[in-house]
């Protein structure tokens, strides 16, 4: 992956919230596809709300944390999207891909939403 930190900022915001609607689509595909376990849907479904409330937090109050962490939650939307499908035949439980996911959302409710 290429840092786009040297570009302009409406730019990094711009590839983003892009790369943000493309990891959602595909969690969406993942869940729709229905071959995951209750944890899997649940962890997925926390890292869409997370970040959806980060790239919303980064644009509404920009500034270079906000937008890494926005990047980070979007990075987690990924991965817990890249987990095997776990409701197949011999399929070992998948670990959860957020570790502490009550945590997470304590943390993300202590910041404002746009409004």
């Amino acid at each position: 992956m290429r840092d786009v930190n040297h570009l302009p900022r409406d730019v990094q915001n711009y590839l983003l919230v892009t790369t943000y609607a493309m990891a959602e689509g595909g969690l969406l595909s993942r869940i729709q596809d229905g071959a995951l376990s209750r944890d899997q849907v649940l962890d997925m479904s926390i890292s869409l709300k997370y970040g959806r409330l980060m790239v919303l937090n980064n644009l509404m109050h920009p500034s270079h944390r906000r937008r890494e962490r926005a990047r980070q939650a979007v990075e987690l939307i990924i991965a817990c999207t890249a987990q095997p499908d776990t409701l197949s035949k011999d399929a070992p439980p998948a670990p959860h891909c957020i570790a502490d996911p009550h945590a997470l959302l304590k943390n993300a409710s202590k910041i404002k939403p746009p409004r």
